[in-house]
Parts: structure tokens; C-alpha cells; sequence
């Protein structure tokens, strides 16, 4: 049998008798400390991997989120495009509800918007259908939907108001803020506008048929001392071209 003495389990006495502890062998503790230094640097690269891949996520959905509103959005004035637009028309046509909800949709076009352009140049025209389509946005209920189909021409997305009497008030409304004196620079402009107006299920069922008997009633509108009518398909403009772009 082997045996051990309490000396030799302790280590060696120093000369007054106190225990000497014994010091780990460096050389058996620096692989250890090396591995660990290892393993927190590759921790540390993989953070830096993992934050660099999240910003790069981020700013791809970013672009997409871009991407997807330059596309249904008009450039200049920031308003809903004509392909947005009909996209939500077709929306609350399809609704789904018993009755049928009743939608109305304004074709709003400027009243003599190429010869401002022509007098004062396209400059002065961009900046002034920047403010129609403020005006405009700013005149219509939360719920409601203004876009600009192109040029000078506009259109309102009303849903749920049935009574005519009401949509006057809101075309006249819309023909009265158009209609206040514009500041340019040093150029004062006043633009006019004619609207046309077309509520469904009465005067169409789809997003392109509304907004062509809208478009028909505004034509009708510039010789009413209103500046705006309801569409009625006796009246309807012969020959009259269709929407164009994707319904």
C-alpha cells in the first residue's frame, strides 16, 4: 500500500510551518486561455456578421417599401397614381356588402391649365398642380382617395355618401378651394375647375367604367355654370376615349 503524508497532499512547509499553495503550470494554462480567446473573437466576428445581414434585410425592405410607392404614386405631386387609384376602386366595388355600398368618383379636370403652362412655362405648371393636389387632399374626408390620373386631370374615391345633394356640396367645395387665388412666385394665378361625377351601381360596375362616365360628365361640366354634373348615359359624350393605362 502506498502512503501519503498530509505534506505531501499540502505541499511543501515553508520554514515557519505555513503551507505553501502551489502556482498551476503556465505552460498548461496558456492553450486553455488561447481557445478562449479564440472562441470570444469568433463570437465577436459572428455579432458583427448577423448585425451586418440585419441592415442589409433593412435596407432591402426599405427599397422594396420605395419601390412599391413609386409605383403607385404620381412623382410630382406624391398623390395616389391612376393605377392605385383603380386598384382601391375595384376594392370597394367588390366589397361584398348587402346592399351594395354606393361609391362616387369625381373626375376633376383644370380649366385652361395649358395656357398657364404655355404663358409662364412648365415650372410654374408643375408647381401649381403641387398645390391643387394639396388643396385637393386637404378638402376630402380621411376616408376618401385622391389621386391624379395625368396632366391636369384629378379624380375623388367617395365611398358610402348616396345622396346627391351632399356630393354637390363636396364638388362645390372642391370647385370653390381650387378656385382661390394661386401665388407663384411673382406670378398670382387663379385655376378653375370643371367636375363630373359618376356613383355606382347606377352608372358602372367596374373602376373603368365609372371613370369613363366620370370623365363624361366633366366634359359636360365645362358648359354648366356650376362646374360640375352628374353623369347621365343620355348625354354621354359620343366618341369619348376610354381611360387609358391598367384597370
Amino acid at each position: 500500500m502506498i502512503h501519503t503524508t498530509a505534506t505531501e497532499l499540502v505541499g511543501p512547509a515553508a520554514a515557519d510551518g505555513r503551507a505553501l499553495h502551489l502556482v498551476p503550470d503556465e505552460a498548461a494554462v496558456a492553450p486553455e486561455r488561447v481557445r478562449l480567446r479564440h472562441a470570444e473573437g469568433e463570437l465577436r466576428n459572428l455579432r458583427r456578421a448577423m448585425a451586418r445581414v440585419e441592415n442589409e434585410l433593412a435596407a432591402t425592405r426599405i427599397r422594396e417599401i420605395e419601390a412599391r410607392n413609386l409605383a403607385l404614386h404620381d412623382a410630382l405631386t406624391g398623390l395616389p397614381n391612376q393605377r392605385y387609384f383603380c386598384q382601391r376602386l375595384e376594392m370597394a366595388l367588390a366589397s361584398g356588402e348587402s346592399p351594395p355600398r354606393v361609391v362616387a368618383v369625381l373626375f376633376i379636370d383644370l380649366n385652361g391649365f395649358k395656357g398657364i403652362n404655355d404663358a409662364h412655362g412648365h415650372a410654374t405648371g408643375d408647381r401649381l398642380l403641387q398645390i391643387i393636389a394639396d388643396r385637393l387632399n386637404h378638402s376630402m374626408r380621411a376616408e376618401d382617395m385622391v389621386c391624379r390620373l395625368g396632366g391636369d386631370e384629378f379624380a375623388c374615391l367617395l365611398s358610402g355618401i348616396s345622396d346627391r345633394r351632399r356630393l354637390s356640396r363636396v364638388a362645390t367645395k372642391i370647385c370653390t378651394v381650387l378656385a382661390a387665388p394661386v401665388s407663384i412666385g411673382k406670378i398670382r394665378l387663379a385655376a378653375t375647375a370643371s367636375i363630373g361625377i359618376a356613383l355606382s351601381p347606377a352608372d358602372g360596375t367596374t373602376a373603368k367604367s365609372l371613370v369613363d362616365h366620370a370623365d363624361s360628365a366633366m366634359y359636360r361640366a365645362k358648359h354648366c355654370e356650376t362646374r360640375y354634373t352628374f353623369f347621365r348615359a343620355e348625354t354621354a359624350a359620343p366618341g369619348l376615349a376610354p381611360m387609358t393605362g391598367s384597370v
